[in-house]
């Protein structure tokens, strides 16, 4: 295995449950909400349906909403989220999947650590693809350079 193969072939760098966890907080707590929106932006989720959740989420938000199953269903069948026409219930999980994650919450007073394991997590992940782009240029002038 080459030195390149060992570092590009790594898993990817995640924590699904912290991004769960401040998903299904964000939607019982108010409070918990408002430290997810001031700590965390869309792409530090890994998942595209949490980064789908989480976008609904704002929009729920920015347009002064309640956030309920309800509010956040309407949203996400309306679509117009990152970039996406149409529904995208679906795509989020479906209903069942958002009744889940407000189900399977742990205890609120974890809820700052899960918010800071999913920055950790996405700050990492940028460390890692800056590194694997910074390997990928060097390897390219080396085989520049036996040409």
């Amino acid at each position: 295995m080459t030195d390149k193969e060992k570092y590009l072939d790594k898993p990817v760098i995640q924590d699904l449950k912290a991004e769960q966890q401040v998903l299904g907080w964000a939607m019982l707590d108010d409070e918990c909400l408002k430290h997810a929106f001031d700590k965390l932006q869309t792409k530090h989720f890994l998942q595209g349906k949490h980064k789908l959740i989480y976008a609904a989420l704002l929009k729920c938000w920015g347009e002064h909403k309640t956030i309920n199953l309800v509010s956040l269903q309407d949203i996400l069948r309306k679509g117009d989220i990152l970039g996406h026409k149409g529904d995208m219930l679906e795509a989020a999980g479906g209903i069942a999947y958002l009744v889940e994650l407000q189900e399977d919450v742990d205890c609120k007073e974890s809820f700052k650590s899960f918010v800071r394991r999913v920055f950790l997590k996405a700050t990492l992940r940028e460390f890692t693809e800056c590194g694997n782009r910074i390997m990928e240029l060097c390897y390219k002038q080396d085989e520049q350079i036996e040409a």
